[in-house]
């Protein structure tokens, strides 16, 4: 099997899309593997809520004070684990579940060190499960600081869900590119086209058509007669940011073919 596309609910792998059995052109060094994780779960179904709701409060109001930060742990100097101290408290670590981008970008221009390039959730930086202090923080990435945030849990029974290493923290940059999509050239060049399957065979072949295109019957007569309907438009993209974007492979690693001609 070769270029195997799932889209995640299929029962057996026969389900999924790809080219045919025994069509491929692939190496012994490109066979596909995974590892699997079983999870022995039981439910009482009594007693499990259909929608479970999670309280969020603001740490300035739960404190009424700024919190203060620090990164520790870091081979430079921007960048480490995430360590916070409140008053006259020891300084704790913050858990990693669901830390992002949005939060990073607000500690590392607490700490003075610019933007947030990486956001990391693991014990990479050091750092110990039973020391965190705060767990389920979101920031919308526009805060100041760390105390205009939200929270789950905070203090001594704090719950941090995920495995025992799922710890905070960043990765800063002083520069950084910012791309940001021309939304007018989008709305003025917007517009729908209906195309044959005999000219989308490079976008099926990315996977870039609905899922339905890929239920039709190729054996049909007419098959590559049948027609789409595509939302087409130009795109510009423009760098708001304050350094180049350099993409995350260099140009001589890019792969090639006749559908990006």
């Amino acid at each position: 099997m070769d270029n195997l596309y799932c889209e995640g609910h299929e029962k057996r792998l026969q389900d999924c899309r790809f080219d045919g059995w025994g069509i491929h052109d692939c190496s012994a060094s490109e066979a596909a593997g995974v590892t699997c994780e079983s999870k022995n779960v039981t439910r009482l179904e009594s007693f499990v809520a259909k929608k479970s709701v999670v309280v969020r409060s603001a740490l300035k109001v739960e404190k009424d004070k700024n919190i203060e930060v620090r990164l520790v742990g870091g081979r430079y100097p921007n960048e480490g684990r995430v360590e916070v101290k409140v008053g006259k408290s020891d300084w704790g670590l913050v858990c990693g579940d669901g830390w992002s981008l949005l939060e990073a970008n607000v500690i590392c221009q607490q700490v003075g060190k610019g933007y947030g390039q990486a956001a990391v959730q693991s014990s990479y930086f050091g750092g110990h499960h039973k020391n965190i202090s705060i767990s389920g923080i979101k920031c919308t990435g526009r805060e100041s600081n760390l105390s205009s945030c939200s929270y789950v849990s905070f203090g001594d029974n704090v719950t941090c869900p995920g495995p025992e290493d799922n710890i905070a923290g960043v990765i800063c940059a002083t520069e950084l590119p910012d791309l940001v999509p021309d939304e007018i050239e989008i709305e003025r060049s917007a517009y729908l086209e209906d195309r044959q399957l005999l000219f989308l065979q490079c976008a099926m072949e990315e996977n870039c058509l609905a899922s339905e295109a890929y239920k039709l019957d190729k054996n049909d007569y007419g098959y590559l007669y049948e027609q789409r309907r595509l939302l087409r438009f130009t795109a510009r993209i423009g760098n708001v940011g304050t350094t180049d974007f350099r993409p995350f492979l260099p140009k001589n690693a890019w792969q090639w073919h006749m559908c990006h001609l």
